[in-house]
């Protein structure tokens, strides 16, 4: 059975004999499992090395390493057949590198013809590569909502469609990426002269701690407000990669295990008090390197078919009536953590994030009480109690759960990620599969008292007529429900009155746009859109917009997601909103696009959120109740 793993530095780590300073365990078996690997400092064929671990080879060979060892005896506690696994993985690179010629990063470019020398050299007898491996998300992280895109290139030289993409050396293809434009010569098809084998997928990005000295207030963002930018990618790139793994052209060309590798150490002490890398897997402990090998040695031998284990996803919740807490399991074991499976004292409550189960939100804000009570991740309210809106998500941003620097990994934080129990037995468990969907995860709490807003109103618009003096920061959230029979193409949701603000829901293809104004009468953000599909007709949905015209930025998010749908910033020549203007709800002044359907809650303020909570002061406008409670609020119209 050969197994072609491809990447860069956190397969890499497997083999590498500087990063590997543990004492490799005693090997399960001899001449079963071989190793190959290109050197990188020999060009092409005189580059590949292999190994066949042996007690010897593991006692006297200093090129083996304990990540090996412990890649190798999974495998063989799980089946007899010979195994070759194909390390084709180089630090700090991408699959740009070798697509295309003329893009050269800093430092050395990774060799196409050193990875193609070592595919022939591992199938020179004939047998060809029978599965492909890649958690590749660090640098490619970076391809944000094109990664899957550009995956389907790389591993088999086929657009999004399924169909063969036509590029070659002297015509290269052009291909756009990130906000790049590629120029692309070759893929894994010409390397092995077709489809090649099928590849064992990964369900996401592998976890990220964020090493910068600003904490993270959530998963991606920092204290003050400003986006993790890198985190931000690594959530898109694992949506997009799952977007391929679902679609249909690629069905027969990957085997989706729903593995994530969440639940490993990273990095390592400083010697001094502090903490060195938030990316690669530890070399120091037991639970880095070697954890990481046999997590992923676990995914491939199910794939393979030589072991059999439930999917370790997230497929059932259950909300408490009275909103007191919420639970989340998964149907294919206990759930615990690495922590809690060793006996291990828990962390003390010194930072509210060090909950006994990382990696929860609350509305968009770290959970400060998520626990494993009877195999399940029961999570309770930050404050107050859920409600039929509240939202509760699970492995954002990084996928780790880790906001501080160097103080999370000091203390082992990654213990407290949850893994579920499905017996194997050089594992306390599978990580859980992060970001689940959220119509899993929804609240079943029953909904607040809703109102009907049709053709005729009821809107509601400020019969001051004039704003406080000298605003610059607006907030504005809408609760609503858009009914498919809109007549309007565009249902006003809040803003100001004269485009200062305007925030509206697009009836025909479900967008989100967003139009903001100053003094100065110039148009700092013009139809911003967040792109279709963002709300389903006769679905509740939360839409919140906070400006500031001095900081410079308009943002609009969903569902208390930290991760806003329209991010747009600007310098404001005259940073204030224009006086003599009026708040408005639901439409505009003269009743035009109305809201047509069902609104649970809209309020308003003068003042603005980075990062999408809730202004802590009272509303300037608050409106929610039945038919018969907002007939009576004073700004209704008509």
């Amino acid at each position: 059975m050969k197994i072609l793993l491809v990447g860069q530095s956190e397969d890499y780590y497997t083999i590498s004999t500087v990063q590997n300073v543990l004492a490799p365990e005693t090997l399960v078996a001899e001449n079963q499992v071989t190793f190959w690997w290109h050197d990188r400092t020999n060009d092409g064929t005189a580059g590949v090395q292999s190994v066949a671990l042996t007690q010897d080879t593991v006692a006297n060979d200093a090129r083996v390493t304990a990540g090996m060892v412990a890649m190798a005896n999974t495998f063989m506690r799980a089946t007899s057949r010979d195994v070759h696994l194909v390390m084709m993985a180089v630090s700090g690179t991408e699959p740009r590198e070798l697509m295309d010629d003329a893009f050269v990063p800093s430092g050395t470019k990774r060799r196409w013809q050193d990875d193609w020398a070592l595919h022939d050299a591992a199938t020179a007898d004939g047998i060809p590569i029978h599965y492909g491996w890649h958690s590749w998300f660090a640098a490619p992280g970076t391809y944000a909502a094109d990664y899957g895109k550009a995956f389907a290139a790389y591993l088999w030289g086929r657009d999004l469609n399924g169909d063969l993409l036509t590029y070659s050396e002297a015509a290269p293809l052009p291909l756009s990426i990130g906000g790049n434009t590629w120029a692309v010569s070759r893929t894994l098809r010409e390397m092995f002269g077709g489809d090649g084998p099928q590849w064992v997928a990964m369900g996401g990005a592998h976890r990220f701690m964020d090493t910068d000295p600003t904490d993270l207030e959530n998963a991606t963002t920092y204290v003050g407000g400003g986006s993790q930018f890198s985190f931000v990618n690594k959530e898109l790139a694992t949506q997009s990669w799952r977007s391929l793994l679902d679609n249909p052209a690629f069905a027969g060309r990957v085997i989706k295990t729903e593995m994530h590798l969440n639940a490993h150490a990273i990095g390592r002490p400083d010697g001094s008090g502090g903490w060195v890398d938030g990316t690669h897997p530890s070399g120091v402990t037991d639970d880095g390197i070697n954890r990481r090998a046999r997590l992923t040695a676990h995914a491939i031998l199910r794939a393979m078919g030589s072991e059999s284990f439930s999917l370790p996803v997230v497929d059932a919740e259950e909300w408490q009536a009275d909103g007191s807490f919420m639970e989340f399991w998964s149907s294919a074991g206990q759930i615990t953590t690495s922590r809690l499976a060793a006996g291990d004292p828990a962390l003390p409550a010194t930072y509210s994030h060090w909950t006994e189960v990382a990696g929860v939100q609350i509305n968009g804000a770290p959970a400060q009480n998520a626990q494993i009570v009877n195999g399940r991740v029961r999570v309770y309210p930050n404050s107050g109690m859920f409600t039929n809106t509240s939202l509760v998500t699970f492995g954002e941003g990084g996928a780790s759960g880790g906001l501080m620097f160097p103080e999370d990994p000091l203390n082992e934080f990654y213990k407290n990620w949850p893994v579920v129990d499905v017996g194997l037995s050089d594992v306390p468990g599978l990580p859980l599969a992060h970001l689940p969907d959220q119509s899993v995860m929804a609240s079943t709490i029953m909904g607040a008292s809703q109102f009907i807003t049709g053709p005729a109103g009821p809107y509601f618009v400020d019969p001051v007529g004039n704003l406080p003096a000298g605003a610059s920061q607006f907030t504005g959230t809408v609760t609503f429900a858009m009914d498919a029979a809109q007549t309007s193409n565009q249902g006003y949701l809040v803003g100001i009155s004269g485009l200062q603000v305007q925030l509206w829901a697009n009836n025909s293809n479900q967008d989100v746009i967003l139009t903001v104004r100053d003094n100065s009468g110039g148009f700092l953000v013009s139809a911003a859109s967040a792109g279709s599909n963002q709300f389903t007709h006769g679905v509740i949905v939360t839409l919140t917009v906070s400006i500031d015209l001095v900081a410079g930025f308009a943002r609009v998010w969903k569902d208390g997601d930290p991760l806003p749908i329209i991010d747009a910033s600007f310098i404001s020549p005259d940073p204030f909103f224009h006086g003599v203007r009026e708040v408005q709800l639901l439409a505009n002044s003269n009743g035009a696009t109305q809201l047509e359907g069902t609104v649970e809650y809209a309020a308003a303020w003068f003042e603005a959120t980075a990062d999408g909570t809730q202004p802590q002061s009272a509303p300037y406008v608050e409106i929610s109740g039945d038919d018969a409670a907002v007939a009576l609020h004073t700004w209704k119209l008509p």
